[in-house]
């Protein structure tokens, strides 16, 4: 029976292999990575590492399960996938399922953005530009792009067998007998897929990452991903420090309403600078981490830079040292002619700034040019934070005229329900009433918020959690527990799974 079924899976390859020539079928390789689980991935070294169980060179999934090495590119955050797994994770929750992607049908959802993507005036205006079809891009064009990037895209590229064996193409014969998976060939490809440029020192940096974790950030953690589990929580301390160090350039790219900026992370200044005062830069070399799939002409430019460097710092101590001497025999010249009597320069200077300092003259002037400092206070733990009132529609309110309750996941809602966001100045939203939204809308969507809340306050105060004044810390754990008092049906009308994790009010209401 076994050799009926290899048969039977090789004539089906052939006719599929047949199909694609004929351009009558499409290879959907891209759909490896949403069965991808948590426990397939893992972070060794300087890498996000993925193991996949099936690929089109390997159908049975009998050969070993070698790592595909993902790389973090701090230099050009806009296709950082450490990132982009950060954002994802800071956005939605972790609803028991142990998918990466949860949902049942994850690439024709990844498909259907794309084509939205593809749809944008701006994009369409570039591809005309450019003058490239639409319809000639699809989820294989990223594939075949990277591979096409890896294998010509410098004059310093991985390997030809690295490169298939990265995109899952047979090598025939020859593959496993002579050709074989090693890890640094890989890695040397995911350090060129991720975007590091080839001809350059940076080629090696290494990713952001705290020297060592303490209390601060496991609670950063805890906070930012609330519910993750504990065999990603390594993998979570990457991307918690990605979006640490990427907060300007995210504040800048991503529109402000984005459900990201209402994680606790970007609600509490103190909390972003004290994780940044933790953070080792991406070419701090004493640490733990060693970059790993560097080739040898990027070590040698690394080389390079470091001479170049202790060169220019070796002439600025030449130019310090000469502007020093020239100062020190000036000093010696004016001594020697104030020894003999004669009136200098720096002599009668002294001299007229004694007798302004003796009339008093030299304080008045540093009392005008002193400017008034401006104390902030300080929001203690528990108590109530002072909200300016906003004065619209002919009575003062809580919020400007231009809020917007936020559209994000049920457990982000819970912490600004009980928190707030400091960053903009909203106060708690169990504090508004109907009277301080700017429309009808936002009135009814606000009694549909304290309805949803006042389940979770009532679950809190029967197990004995709930507490008037939480902290952000405290709110994320209260939800955590009690998580499961917002409840959904798990399959949709068209008996789809429900992605639980990513649901927001709007959904779960529209449901």
């Amino acid at each position: 029976m076994e050799k009926d079924l290899r048969q039977y899976f090789k004539g089906t390859k052939r006719e599929m292999a047949t199909a694609a020539a004929r351009r009558e079928a499409r290879a959907k390789k891209s759909a490896n990575a949403f069965g991808i689980r948590h426990g397939h991935i893992e972070w060794s070294g300087d890498a996000l590492c993925v193991y996949f169980a099936h690929q089109k060179n390997d159908q049975e999934g009998r050969r070993p399960r070698d790592p595909r090495h993902i790389y973090a590119n701090p230099l050009r955050p806009a296709i950082c996938p450490v990132l982009a797994l950060a954002i994802f994770w800071a956005t939605s929750s972790f609803d028991g399922s142990d998918r990466l992607f949860p949902g049942s049908n994850q690439y024709d959802r990844f498909r259907k953005c794309l084509q939205r993507l593809l749809d944008r005036d701006c994009v369409a205006e570039e591809l005309h530009r450019r003058g490239v079809d639409r319809d000639e891009h699809d989820t294989h064009s990223m594939r075949k792009g990277a591979a096409t990037y890896c294998a010509s895209g410098s004059t310093a590229c991985p390997s030809s067998t690295a490169v298939h064996l990265r995109a899952g193409w047979s090598l025939g014969g020859v593959q496993n007998t002579y050709l074989r998976y090693e890890s640094a060939g890989d890695m040397h490809v995911g350090q060129t897929v991720s975007g590091l440029p080839p001809d350059s020192h940076e080629f090696a940096v290494l990713p952001l990452h705290f020297e060592e974790r303490d209390a601060t950030i496991e609670n950063a953690i805890d906070c930012v991903f609330p519910g993750m589990p504990a065999n990603l929580t390594y993998i979570g301390e990457f991307c918690l420090t990605s979006l640490v160090y990427h907060e300007p350039y995210l504040r800048l790219n991503i529109p402000k309403s984005h459900p990201l900026f209402e994680s606790p992370l970007f609600q509490y200044p103190t909390l972003l600078s004290d994780l940044l005062a933790k953070l080792r830069g991406i070419k701090d070399r004493s640490g733990r981490l060693h970059a790993t799939g560097v080739p040898p002409h990027v070590a040698i430019l690394g080389k390079m830079k470091g001479l170049l460097e202790a060169t220019l710092q070796t002439v600025e101590h030449i130019d310090a040292a000469r502007a020093s001497t020239v100062k020190e025999i000036m000093s010696e010249l004016e001594k020697r002619a104030i020894g003999a009597g004669t009136v200098t320069f720096e002599g009668l200077d002294l001299a007229l700034k004694r007798c302004l300092d003796t009339v008093g003259v030299m304080d008045l002037v540093n009392k005008l040019n002193t400017t008034p400092v401006q104390t902030t206070c300080q929001l203690v733990e528990g108590e109530t934070p002072v909200i300016p009132s906003f004065f619209w529609g002919g009575r003062f309110r809580r919020v400007p005229q231009e809020f917007q309750l936020p559209d994000c996941s049920v457990a982000t809602l819970w912490v600004m329900w009980q928190c707030g966001n400091a960053t903009k100045k909203i106060p708690p939203l169990r504090m508004l009433d109907g009277l301080d939204m700017p429309n009808r809308n936002m009135q009814k969507r606000l009694s549909d918020i304290r309805y949803l809340m006042s389940s979770v306050e009532a679950e809190a105060r029967r197990i004995g959690m709930w507490r008037a004044r939480q902290n952000v810390e405290e709110a994320v754990k209260t939800f955590s527990v009690r998580a499961s008092v917002v409840t959904v049906p798990h399959l949709t009308a068209k008996n789809r799974k429900r992605r639980q994790g990513q649901l927001s009010l709007m959904c779960r209401h529209q449901k």
